[in-house]
């Protein structure tokens, strides 16, 4: 199989561009320090992680959004991941937006938090 996107340039460009207007960039999670929780960015009550790695990963985003929410810190979540053609391109068993919308609605029981997913598809 042949990869030919950059996980580590995307990932460099959204630190960027979300640092560029404000955005805090990997804030402790928990903010009393032990954790070592940390979000991909945040500004105001909006916590945002863009994964393009492994599945699995995805979830421990989730997972940190959950917790920044239940201690009161965030009101949404934002997660941001490739779609499935774009993961492809990207490595094997990358999260993509299609399996993290078919698996999410699972979760309503113990995920309370708003989160909206966005697919990056290619233009």
């Amino acid at each position: 199989m042949v990869f030919t996107t950059d996980q580590g340039a995307l990932n460099h460009h959204f630190d960027e561009e979300f640092t560029s207007r404000g955005w805090e960039y990997h804030p402790d999670i928990t903010g009393d320090g032990k954790s070592k929780l940390q979000a991909d960015f945040k500004k105001e009550r909006v916590q945002v992680d863009v994964q393009f790695g492994n599945m699995a990963r995805w979830y421990s985003d989730v997972f940190k959004m959950q917790a920044s929410y239940s201690l009161g810190r965030i009101d949404v979540g934002v997660l941001i991941v490739p779609t499935r053609k774009i993961a492809n391109t990207i490595d094997e068993n990358v999260a993509y937006f299609e399996r993290v919308e078919r698996e999410l609605p699972y979760a309503k029981m113990s995920i309370t938090l708003p989160i909206l997913v966005i697919g990056l598809r290619p233009s």
